[in-house]
C-alpha cells in the first residue's frame, strides 16, 4: 500500500517536515514542531491545486524512495521472496512510479462508487471527499481526469498492461476478475 509507505514521509522529525513547512508555513506543524498538522495542510492543498502540485515535488520523489527500498527488501528476502509484489497506488503514473513495476494494472471504478468508498472508508463528508478525488491530477480509472484508463493504455509508450473494471459491490467479484487477469498476463 503506497499510501501507507508514504505516510512514512511524515514521521516526525522527518527532514521532509522542514522541506514542508518552508513552503507552507509553520502553521501547517503541530505546535511542537515535531509533525505535520495534516488536517491543516489538507485545507490548503485540496483547495488549491498549485499548493498541492508543490507538495507533490516534495513528498513523491522521498515516497518513490521509501518503495523502491520496500520492494528491494521483499525481492531479497532469501526465507521467503514472494513471486508476485503488489504495489497500491491511486497516483503511480501521476507520481511517474510506473518504473518501480513490471507490468501495471488500472483499477477502475465509475466516480459515483468511488465517491461512496471514500465517504464510507475514511468516514469524510461528501463534500470533502469529493475535493480529494477531485484534487487527484489524473483521476484516470474515475473518467473525470485528463485521460480514462482505456485512452491512457492506448497512447505510445503507455505502461499500462491492463485495466480491471471494479464496479462491484463484492469483493470477491474483483478478486475474480484479478486471477482472470493474473492468468492472461501468465502469472
Amino acid at each position: 500500500d503506497a499510501d501507507k509507505i508514504a505516510h512514512q514521509v511524515y514521521q516526525p522529525n522527518s527532514p521532509v517536515l522542514q522541506e514542508i513547512a518552508s513552503e507552507f508555513g509553520s502553521a501547517v506543524l503541530t505546535e511542537d514542531k515535531s509533525e505535520i498538522n495534516r488536517k491543516e495542510l489538507g485545507k490548503i492543498v485540496f483547495a488549491d491545486s498549485n499548493a498541492m502540485k508543490k507538495l507533490e515535488q516534495i513528498v513523491w520523489p522521498h515516497a518513490k524512495n521509501l518503495i523502491r527500498s520496500e520492494i528491494t527488501q521483499l525481492s531479497t528476502n532469501t526465507t521467503s521472496t514472494p513471486s508476485i509484489i503488489v504495489l497500491e497506488a491511486a497516483i503511480l503514473l501521476d507520481a511517474q512510479w510506473d518504473d518501480l513495476c513490471d507490468a501495471v494494472w488500472i483499477i477502475t471504478a465509475p466516480y459515483d462508487i468511488a465517491l461512496q468508498r471514500l465517504i464510507e472508508k475514511r468516514s469524510m463528508k461528501q463534500e470533502d471527499a469529493q475535493k480529494r478525488m477531485d484534487a487527484q491530477e489524473g483521476n484516470r480509472g474515475l473518467g473525470r481526469g485528463k485521460n480514462t484508463a482505456t485512452e491512457e493504455m492506448e497512447k505510445e509508450g503507455s505502461r499500462i498492461t491492463a485495466i480491471v473494471n471494479n464496479d462491484g459491490n463484492e469483493r470477491g467479484e474483483l478478486v475474480e476478475k484479478l486471477r482472470l487477469v493474473l492468468k492472461e498476463e501468465g502469472f
